[in-house]
């Protein structure tokens, strides 16, 4: 996967900011910077986020051309998954960017409820749900009993669904 990460809609025209969380460099390194989609387009709008360590690990010559877009990497701190996403949100409030658009997997979406950080939620779902002893997993680490919303809407678009809501104050996990 190689996404620009940029709005699709013909009614907004702006590139938004964009927060690669890749604790561990792995999307950084797996392809030459020329080739990462994301910095095709406003690469100053990319907040790239990962530990000090990955950095260090990068060549000198991989440094130096990420810095020639100038990008400034953001290092992270945190353990946890929950701990980088609490971190990620300090920056941005500290970036003055109050509103953020989760696109992830799904440790970043387990990071972002378990952190009862989310308040609207826009899922787009394959026909296929993994459920075991009537729980719902999106990952092996955070079970997620259930989630509530309000004011739901949902859509068909052709073979998945997009289901959008307001979360309640609090989700069971």
């Amino acid at each position: 996967d190689n996404p620009a990460l940029t709005v699709r809609s013909y009614k907004l025209r702006r590139t938004p900011y964009r927060v690669i969380l890749d604790p561990h460099g792995k999307a950084l390194s797996c392809r030459p910077l020329r080739e990462q989609r994301v910095l095709q387009s406003e690469p100053e709008k990319v907040f790239w986020c990962l530990k000090e360590k990955s950095w260090e690990s990068l060549s000198i010559k991989s440094r130096s051309e990420f810095e020639a877009l100038g990008l400034s990497p953001v290092f992270l701190r945190g353990k946890f998954h929950e701990d980088i996403f609490q971190e990620v949100l300090a920056f941005l409030f500290a970036e003055g960017i109050a509103s953020l658009l989760v696109e992830g997997g799904a440790q970043v979406w387990a990071s972002a409820f378990k952190g009862n950080k989310v308040n609207k939620l826009c899922l787009f779902q394959a026909p296929k749900l993994i459920c075991h002893e009537e729980k719902l997993y999106w990952t092996k680490d955070i079970k997620i009993n259930y989630l509530e919303f309000e004011s739901v809407r949902t859509t068909c678009l052709k073979k998945d669904l997009l289901i959008e809501g307001n979360t309640r104050d609090y989700c069971k996990l």
